[in-house]
């Protein structure tokens, strides 16, 4: 009852594929009513095993995390920022985003580090570098959301730690920012499938990684988890937690419009 038609349009579809990147896949413990009961029971047998040499009763404290999330202004980055840093409760969450006019808003979402991908004082001309000289004793990123494929897939794994996961759930940066393609921008896009990396399965078992991915629009078998997820969401919109990401209406008419907007990669939210 609090969201227009055109907010609850985009909230459906924005924040159950960000609830689903973070809480199916990556981070389930992370859920707060999964973490309060893996808690009580991880400090429930330390105690009883007395494991703590000093006569203490030990309890378990989580190491800090931090997130990555690409495009972090965008639709389903805005619910992934709020949800990572006002739900999941992480303690850093970094954003990235492609403009200047992004970074204010990424920011107010809860990000504690954005970066602008397209500004010229980046360190060393790249956003790796320049997260590593503002994130604190930066040992690589728990979780890293990357929907942009070609550009950024491989970098966002080599600056996963142990135990990382690396959520893919897009590959927009393959495709041209216009409305036609032409012969040439057809062999760009093949040339830049396969540049898209792959992963090694010996690889990632020494190295203690993980790659994820999904596409909601070929999962409707699984109602199931769209419905514990919207439960989820409805409770947390409704005490506030988290928010709906901005919203742009057009007119029937104007479809073209949205799609060049869209495409143009200067737009807010959904």
């Amino acid at each position: 009852e609090r969201l227009s038609m055109s907010q609850a349009a985009g909230f459906l579809c924005t924040a159950f594929t960000a609830y689903y990147a973070l809480f199916c896949l990556a981070a389930p413990n992370d859920i707060p009513y999964v973490q309060q009961t893996v808690t009580a029971h991880t400090n429930a047998y330390l105690y009883l095993n007395k494991h703590d040499v000093t006569g203490k009763t030990p309890t378990l404290k989580r190491p800090p995390k931090c997130v990555l999330i690409h495009s972090a202004s965008g639709g389903v980055g805005s619910i992934l920022v709020m949800l990572c840093k006002a739900v999941a409760r992480y303690d850093v969450v970094v954003g990235v985003v492609g403009g200047t006019h992004k970074v204010v808003t990424a920011r107010n979402l809860g990000c504690d580090v954005v970066i602008d991908r397209k500004s010229s004082t980046l360190k060393n001309g790249n956003i790796w570098d320049e997260m590593k000289a503002r994130i604190t004793e930066f040992d690589g990123f728990d979780i890293v959301f990357d929907a942009n494929g070609v550009s950024t897939l491989k970098a966002s794994y080599n600056h996963l730690k142990a135990t990382g996961k690396l959520v893919v759930y897009g590959f927009h940066s393959m495709l041209p920012s216009t409305s036609y393609i032409s012969p040439l921008q057809w062999i760009k896009i093949a040339y830049n499938a396969l540049k898209t990396p792959s992963f090694d399965p010996m690889k990632l078992t020494n190295l203690n990684k993980s790659v994820l991915g999904f596409n909601l629009s070929f999962l409707f078998s699984r109602t199931d988890i769209l419905q514990i997820g919207m439960a989820d969401l409805t409770e947390w919109i409704e005490a506030e937690k988290i928010g709906v990401c901005k919203v742009t209406q057009y007119k029937m008419e104007n479809v073209a419009d949205a799609h060049r907007d869209i495409q143009s990669g200067k737009t807010v939210g959904k």
